[in-house]
């Protein structure tokens, strides 16, 4: 427990874990590990085998919503193994004993939970859950519609999305098939996407494995399958692509050949609420903006809404909270390095993740 943090209970906790070795830098607890460890290796296997803990705070200006971080001190992969259940319901633990009426699912706590549903048992009463896929479907939305602006195709722009069947793809899907995007629903099998998007294909092509997304103008990332990861030969030459998933979908390693293939990398997800301030670093480009899966968390304590949002949400569900965010002042921040040329065409890219 952080010394500095207020004997009140926060709005809400927003619960993640380690996406990467970055993160490990990134907690209190690691300037006096790594004075102790021997070597890296050695730093990283200390690290992710502490307890869950509460890394820091957020606070919005002199606002009555303040929030606090809980990390779940595991990578991805260990998140998604066996026994990654239980170290999330201990991170529940740590949550709930920070008396928040609002929990909010980061990263892959919500695939690893069935999108959340798994928790509900755990839960006292008047502690809501949201898995904050939601609103990040709704930025899914507008991140959609700037780059195919960029590209000067407007809803004429065929958006593939990739992990169309989970909990934030099921609701974006129907957001953009509403605006009119044609598009190509990838699942891990065409009968998984038929079963939760069946009805859209008339004006969709379902499909299977990521080189279904060649063709298309924009790609949108929202698979939380570590073993699928889009390379350039899934894309076509001025492609963009958009990666909402934590961890990135798209690592670092790979952003020369995407842009030698004149493909561009963009991270999507991020937005800017007033008066934001968050004590942890969340490894993005800019400390005042935060993720739409924070945001949501946010939105929930801010509108005080009780009913939880787990598994699949529904697209009401996520223009309920479009609409809360516009009347709170929270933004989609604009996809950055996406550079224009003198017809609006997108250039080339690149991208902080």
């Amino acid at each position: 427990m952080l010394p500095y943090l207020s004997a009140q209970p926060p709005a809400f906790v927003f619960l993640t874990h380690l996406r990467d070795d970055d993160d490990l830098h990134r907690i209190g607890a690691s300037s006096f590990l790594r004075r102790y460890s021997d070597g890296e290796d050695d730093f990283r296997r200390k690290m992710c085998s502490l307890p869950p803990l509460v890394a820091g705070e957020i606070s919005f200006g002199f606002g009555p919503v303040r929030g606090e971080v809980v990390v779940v001190m595991r990578m991805p992969d260990e998140l998604l193994a066996g026994s990654g259940g239980r170290s999330v319901i201990e991170g529940l633990e740590v949550a709930l004993a920070r008396r928040a009426p609002v929990i909010g699912l980061g990263a892959l706590i919500a695939p690893a939970t069935a999108g959340g549903a798994r928790l509900l048992r755990h839960l006292p009463d008047g502690v809501t859950l949201t898995n904050t896929n939601a609103y990040t479907a709704v930025v899914v939305r507008a991140n959609v519609h700037e780059a195919a602006a960029t590209l000067g195709l407007g809803p004429r722009a065929q958006v593939a999305v990739i992990g169309c069947t989970g909990s934030v793809g099921v609701p974006a899907s129907r957001l953009l098939a509403a605006d009119g995007f044609p598009l190509v629903l990838v699942g891990r099998t065409a009968e998984r996407v038929r079963r939760h998007l069946g009805d859209l294909e008339g004006g969709a092509r379902v499909a299977a494995g990521l080189e279904s997304a060649l063709g298309s103008d924009v790609v949108v990332l929202l698979t939380s399958d570590l073993s699928a990861r889009l390379t350039p030969e899934h894309v076509s030459p001025g492609t963009v692509v958009i990666d909402f998933a934590q961890p990135a979908n798209v690592v670092p390693a790979a952003m020369a050949a995407f842009e030698r293939r004149g493909a561009t990398v963009v991270e999507g997800g991020i937005v800017r609420v007033p008066d934001y301030w968050c004590s942890v670093d969340l490894g993005l480009a800019d400390p005042a903006d935060t993720t739409a899966c924070v945001a949501e968390a946010y939105l929930f304590a801010r509108e005080g809404i009780r009913a939880h949002s787990v598994g699949r949400p529904t697209p009401e569900l996520a223009r309920r909270l479009e609409r809360a965010a516009l009347r709170h002042g929270v933004r989609p921040q604009p996809l950055r390095a996406l550079e224009r040329g003198g017809d609006g065409r997108v250039l080339r890219g690149g991208v902080v993740l």
